[in-house]
């Protein structure tokens, strides 16, 4: 089974999985521990039935940055009205398959602001979180979102220039939040904070 597979049947965040699988703390949060040592050798197939909150959460991320049903329905395949029933907490589980594609809708729409005015304020009615909230435990079903003051940088000449241009050279890689965090030893928030400020991945063009 894959850690996406092993997260989806714990019920824990991806990272959580991974976590466990190389070791990467000391030591490990014991009911999420359970829940891992719990799985059974399966496949999980896309039409499996998964809890939905993780697409959930994503869902409504990406509505607090203007990205709403008509944008998320062309990243993933959905309908409409599937997308809304998901924001809206309407459909408690959702398909595997439902599940991987809002991950991959996530990873890709998340770097840029959408343009729809009717999701941010649909989003601040609610009171969603947005993407800078989430971290690792965005499919944590008892994650809690974090939503601070947003970062600013310090200087615009100083270190935090040449760590923005990093940041937005390693998303024109195609890294993750994630990714880049462990490679930067920096917090997912902070960079999560710069991409919904505006930060993108420069775009490099052909030479002519």
């Amino acid at each position: 089974m894959s850690c996406s597979q092993i997260s989806i049947a714990a019920g824990v965040s991806r990272a959580s999985v991974n976590n466990a699988r190389h070791g990467h703390n000391p030591s490990f949060n014991r009911d999420i521990a359970q829940k891992i040592l719990a799985v059974r050798p399966c496949i999980v197939r896309p039409t499996d039935r998964v809890p939905s909150h993780g697409t959930r959460r994503r869902f409504q991320a990406l509505y607090v940055i203007g990205h709403g049903p008509v944008a998320i329905t062309a990243a993933t395949g959905l309908t409409t009205t599937g997308v809304q029933h998901i924001v809206h907490g309407t459909s408690g589980i959702v398909t595997a398959g439902t599940y991987m594609s809002a991950r991959a809708a996530y990873r890709q729409l998340v770097a840029t602001p959408g343009s729809s005015v009717k999701a941010k304020v649909s989003a601040r009615r609610h009171g969603w979180a947005p993407p800078t909230a989430w971290g690792s435990n965005i499919d944590d079903p008892d994650g809690v979102a974090e939503v601070n003051s947003p970062y600013r940088p310090q200087s615009a000449n100083g270190r935090d220039s040449m760590r923005r241009a990093e940041i937005a050279h390693l998303l024109s890689l195609g890294e993750s939040v994630a990714s880049i965090a462990r490679q930067m030893s920096a917090n997912e928030k902070y960079i999560g904070d710069l991409i919904s400020q505006g930060l993108t991945a420069p775009s490099y063009e052909a030479a002519a």
